[in-house]
Order: C-alpha cells, then sequence, then structure tokens
C-alpha cells in the first residue's frame, strides 16, 4: 500500500509541476529509441512526452502498456517434491503481489490517459463505467484522471455524484476521502477550465459541504447549457 501512494503521489507531483509551468526536461532530449523503452518500462514522463511527439510508434507503445504491462516479479528459487516443482517466492510475496497488481493498474491508467488526450474514446468510456465500481479506491482514483483529462463530456457523470455518501475512511497519514467532495472538485477543475469561469469562495465553516453544494447548485443551472456535451466536441487540450 505504501508503494502504491508513492506511486500515485509520484503521478500527481508529475502533473503538479507541469500545471504550474515547470517540466521534466530529461525525458524531452531522450532520442526516439530510448523514449520508446521509457515508455515500455512504465515510466509516467516518458509516456507524456511520446503523446506530445505524436508519433505513431509511441501510440502503439502505449497502447501496449495500456492494455499489457505488467510488473514481473521473479521467483528466488524452486521447491520439490519428489519430480514436481513449484517456484519459490520470498516471504511476504502475497502482499508484494497485491501492491504490483495495484502499481500496474496505476501505469497502465497513465498510459490511457495520454491516449484519452490522442483522442482515443473507448478509454475514456472505460473509465466513465468505472465511476460505477463500487471499489471506492477505483473510483476516487478514477475521479482524479477525469479531472486531469479535462473533458466537459465528464460533467454528467461527475455530478451524479455530488450526492453521494461514499466515504473511504481514514488511513494512516491518507486523510478521510468523500467521494461527493471528489467529484465537486473534479468538476471545478474541468468547468474553470474550459469555460473561463472562476473558483468560488467558500467561508471556512463547513467548507466541504458548503463547497459540494455549491458546484451542485452550479450545475442544477448550467446542466441544459453543458449537460449534452459529447467527447468529440467537449475535448480540450490542456496545455502540457
Amino acid at each position: 500500500m505504501i508503494r502504491h501512494l508513492a506511486l500515485i503521489n509520484l503521478c500527481l507531483l508529475a502533473y503538479a509541476i507541469r500545471a504550474n509551468g515547470g517540466e521534466f526536461t530529461f525525458y524531452k532530449n531522450l532520442d526516439d529509441n530510448h523514449l520508446n523503452e521509457e515508455i515500455r518500462s512504465g515510466n509516467v514522463e516518458a509516456m507524456h512526452e511520446g503523446r506530445a511527439r505524436q508519433s505513431a510508434v509511441f501510440k502503439a507503445s502505449l497502447e501496449w502498456v495500456a492494455e499489457h504491462y505488467q510488473v514481473q516479479q521473479p521467483p528466488v528459487g524452486q521447491s520439490c517434491v519428489g519430480t514436481k516443482c513449484k517456484p519459490l517466492y520470498p516471504t511476504g510475496f502475497a502482499i508484494e503481489q497485491q501492491t504490483t497488481q495495484l502499481n500496474e493498474r496505476l501505469i497502465r491508467d497513465n498510459a490511457k490517459i495520454e491516449l484519452i488526450r490522442w483522442g482515443e474514446r473507448k478509454y475514456f468510456d472505460e473509465f466513465i463505467t468505472r465511476l460505477s465500481t463500487s471499489d471506492l479506491q477505483i473510483k476516487v482514483e478514477t475521479i482524479s484522471y477525469l479531472s486531469r483529462i479535462n473533458n466537459m463530456a465528464a460533467l454528467n457523470s461527475l455530478a451524479s455524484l455530488l450526492d453521494s455518501t461514499d466515504v473511504i475512511p481514514r488511513r494512516g497519514h491518507v486523510r478521510t476521502q468523500s467521494i461527493s467532495h471528489a467529484a465537486a472538485w473534479a468538476m471545478q477543475d474541468i468547468i474553470t477550465s474550459n469555460t473561463g469561469i472562476s473558483r468560488p469562495t467558500i467561508g471556512p465553516e463547513n467548507m466541504k459541504e458548503n463547497f459540494r453544494l455549491y458546484w451542485r447548485r452550479w450545475w442544477s443551472e448550467n446542466k441544459k447549457k453543458y449537460g449534452d456535451i459529447q467527447f468529440e466536441n467537449g475535448w480540450l487540450q490542456r496545455a502540457p
């Protein structure tokens, strides 16, 4: 779980730096062959650079990562009874394997985000479908993806979560996460980026609930204007 959270934080850090005008220049200076190797190794920043270069080779690699990327855990030996043998993994492998599966999903999803930015609708539709999952961790991850993708076509689905009472309890240093509050934040990011509408000023008293209610009211008043936007004409290419 610690590795899982660390990878999420690394991904968010990369996009936060980029959103504030910063960038990682190392991957911009890589030649195409080395960049392609980095993409296939699951490097998130390399994926972003590959999409920026708009090469069919990089798109094919992103599609491979999105569909097939795996982290390989080699066995440390064999355990044999007579002539029958099976791989022997280190103590704690079951936990490590669970963490690996989480990391694989995050890396695959980052490739899908870049492909959506390339115009691949099927992955956008996949994320929209995920919003109905009962797995709250996947749901909150998907909400954050839709915020980063920044497509107005996601607003209807995000708005449907504004009355959700689902909450992910606090775990260690990770704060309690409310699905409805996460959806409101994602809607704010998308709406303010695409329409020029300013972010609201919400007072400190009962801030989270008032923030949710603000965007719930805004959507009720503006749904007719923005509720039918489709993926093709609702796309805004956010600056890298």
